[in-house]
């Protein structure tokens, strides 16, 4: 008898906390759904977003054309105050999974993609904490142009990443100690990662008096079917 007890009251605390997370993650995207920009509802506060590309690929190089191709995840994070809640009203649920679909998110664009050169797989869902924090990492295909001789083997690349609209002082890009993550980057035979950096910029433009930000990360890797005396510079015929 006991024991029956005991197992429908778990049954009924089960219940309640399922029903807590279904009426919050309900109350999130409704609010969600209504919110109107990346903007917070306070406009002399700047929105900071955390900004990290996780490298997976280096898919393709094309030399004659010096456009590099790499599939990724691109982190995005930021506060949205408007998603705040107080566990304590939600059975101390801290943090929920939502569809990004309704989630308005900071338009952040490839500044030196050639054209189409940032395509999305925005099909994931959004974790939110309880303070707001809003984490979006969406599988990312990029392709940007590149610098160097394009006969040689080692190439340098620039990622540019930034708000097409905002400037800094509505939206500011934050970094960890790395803004380009390989730990789960796939070892290639034909690209060997040589160095990168990363760095927050701030630029005018000539359009504005604004200074916009920017996510700078480069990357020097080389392309070993371009060095003499390998295998596959022989067998592939290059020159």
């Amino acid at each position: 008898m006991k024991t029956d007890i005991l197992f429908c009251a778990l049954l009924m605390l089960a219940g309640q906390a399922s029903s807590q997370r279904r009426g919050l993650e309900a109350d999130i995207t409704a609010i969600a759904n209504a919110a109107t920009g990346i903007i917070s509802d306070n406009p002399n506060e700047t929105t900071f977003v955390k900004i990290e590309l996780m490298l997976q690929h280096i898919i393709d190089y094309d030399p004659k054309s010096s456009i590099l191709e790499i599939s990724a995840w691109l982190m995005t994070a930021w506060t949205d105050g408007r998603f705040a809640w107080k566990p304590s009203d939600y059975g101390n649920i801290t943090k929920i999974s939502i569809p990004c679909s309704g989630v308005t998110k900071p338009d952040i664009k490839l500044f030196n993609g050639v054209r189409s050169g940032l395509t999305v797989d925005g099909d994931v869902n959004c974790i939110v904490e309880h303070t707001g924090e809003v984490l979006y990492i969406p599988i990312t295909n990029m392709k940007v142009y590149c610098t160097g001789d394009p006969t040689a083997d080692t190439h340098v690349c620039n990622i540019i990443l930034g708000s097409w609209t905002h400037n800094c002082n509505d939206l500011n890009i934050t970094r960890g100690d790395d803004m380009l993550d390989l730990s789960e980057y796939h070892v290639s035979w034909r690209f060997k990662i040589l160095e990168h950096s990363s760095e927050v910029r701030e630029k005018e433009y000539a359009c504005c008096p604004e200074k916009y930000c920017d996510a700078a990360i480069k990357l020097k890797f080389q392309d070993r079917t371009k060095t003499p005396g390998s295998k596959w510079y022989s067998i592939h015929g290059f020159k």
